[in-house]
């Protein structure tokens, strides 16, 4: 899924973001889904502190597609890379990431 894009060729790429669990993140916070396998290019920023230090700076190499509902009745939904945008289908085509949005927006639209 998402190995197709505009964007380094893929779903996830470029700018990725994962879930830091030494940081505050909402308790039904649920991870849908994580690319991962990202070279040392891929760094996580400096001035973030974390619990298990450079060990767990390591394994953030990733982009953590998220979702939660929000106190207040919405929902949020993290991609987890910018590179997301990029390998959505043009017009008349359909791939895995169109799918996950048609997914999403019907279930927005409930």
């Amino acid at each position: 899924m998402g190995d197709d894009g505009t964007v380094l060729g893929g779903a996830a790429g470029y700018e990725v973001d994962a879930v830091v669990r030494s940081q505050e993140t909402p308790p039904n916070l649920v991870v849908l889904a994580t690319a991962d396998g990202f070279d040392d290019s891929f760094q996580v920023r400096p001035d973030v502190w974390l619990a298990d230090g450079d060990v767990e700076r390591k394994t953030l190499r990733r982009a953590d597609m998220t979702i939660y509902r929000h106190k207040g009745g919405g929902q949020v939904f993290c991609t987890g890379s910018v590179a997301w945008l990029g390998a959505l289908p043009g017009p008349g085509l359909q791939n895995a990431v169109g799918q996950i949005m048609k997914n999403l927006a019907a279930g927005f639209g409930k």
